[in-house]
């Protein structure tokens, strides 16, 4: 008996070959939607990661270059002929200071560094051949693809080191080690070293801001771990704003420690939980914070400090 195929399928109909299509396309976009994600986590993890090596290059850079002699600071920490010279927390900043940030990190001093043997201090092109990360290279891509890429130099430069971008940059903050903040100098062993690394940092005044802060709770344990304190950020633009995950600094006359930021509540009182050292709120309840726009990574080291024998005369 003959077959009938009047009724048989031999493809698909318009109908199906549009939903197929419609399919695609969602899976096509969403695929299309993770680019910019991925690219931004890259770009993420190439900060972390050059902060990390930034940090940690700084951290010895600090002790081969001697950046703890007292001989090198300016302005000196005071007359060497007195008795008992105290040194309380300060800042080394001296890319900071050749670029015009004159004024204090909150109650701290703002300190440049002098050449060794001399009284001048660092120029702006030796503080950012030392505090500016020379990984982040400028490279030129030859337009011919079959070329390799070569490091750019500056402008007439053919030789020596290449030109790198300078997004990365670094300065210090040096506080007693806890149980010494009221011990003379030439009593104290040791120092709270902190390397502050920044991404691309705006040396303008209005990128740093210093508010009155104040410590929730009561008693020495209300600074453990970091704990919560309550302050204001000026209003504004131009003002650096917290943000969840941001670093901040607390300064007093004996204590400057940087913490990083766990929440921040809404208003424009803000409470913020902080994540970090103990601070001794005993010494001080109300702190001036410290925020600076583009602090990326704080590495915090105990040293000694490099004393000069001057130092030890009057023991």
């Amino acid at each position: 008996m003959r077959k009938n195929v009047l009724h048989e399928r031999r493809g698909v109909s318009l109908m199906e070959i549009l939903i197929a299509i419609f399919v695609i396309m969602i899976g096509l976009l969403g695929l299309t939607s993770l680019i910019p994600v991925g690219a931004v986590s890259i770009g993420e993890m190439t900060v972390a990661d050059r902060t990390g090596s930034c940090g940690r290059a700084a951290l010895r850079d600090v002790k081969v270059r001697r950046m703890l002699d007292p001989m090198l600071w300016m302005p000196p920490p005071g007359d060497m002929d007195t008795p008992n010279p105290e040194l309380m927390p300060f800042a080394i900043d001296p890319l900071g200071v050749a670029k015009g940030m004159a004024g204090n990190l909150g109650t701290i001093e703002r300190r440049t560094l002098a050449y060794p043997g001399t009284a001048n201090p660092f120029t702006i092109e030796y503080a950012r051949s030392v505090f500016q990360s020379s990984d982040d290279l400028v490279f030129t891509i030859p337009s011919n693809t079959d070329e390799r890429a070569f490091p750019r130099w500056d402008t007439g430069q053919t030789s020596g080191p290449p030109m790198p971008k300078g997004d990365f940059s670094w300065f210090v903050t040096v506080c007693p080690a806890d149980g010494e903040s009221a011990v003379p100098i030439k009593h104290k062993t040791q120092y709270l070293v902190s390397v502050v690394v920044c991404h691309k940092r705006v040396f303008l005044p209005e990128k740093e801001a210093s508010v009155p802060a104040t410590f929730l709770g009561t008693g020495p344990n209300a600074g453990l771990s970091g704990g919560s304190i309550q302050l204001a950020l000026p209003e504004g633009d131009a003002a650096p704003r917290l943000k969840e995950g941001n670093w901040i600094l607390l300064t007093s006359d004996r204590q400057c420690k940087w913490y990083r930021v766990v929440t921040i509540g809404s208003g424009p009182v803000e409470y913020i939980s902080l994540k970090g050292p103990d601070w001794d709120t005993v010494e001080s309840a109300n702190p001036t914070a410290v925020v600076i726009d583009g602090v990326v990574g704080v590495y915090t080291k105990p040293i000694e400090l490099d004393l000069d024998p001057k130092w030890h005369l009057h023991q």
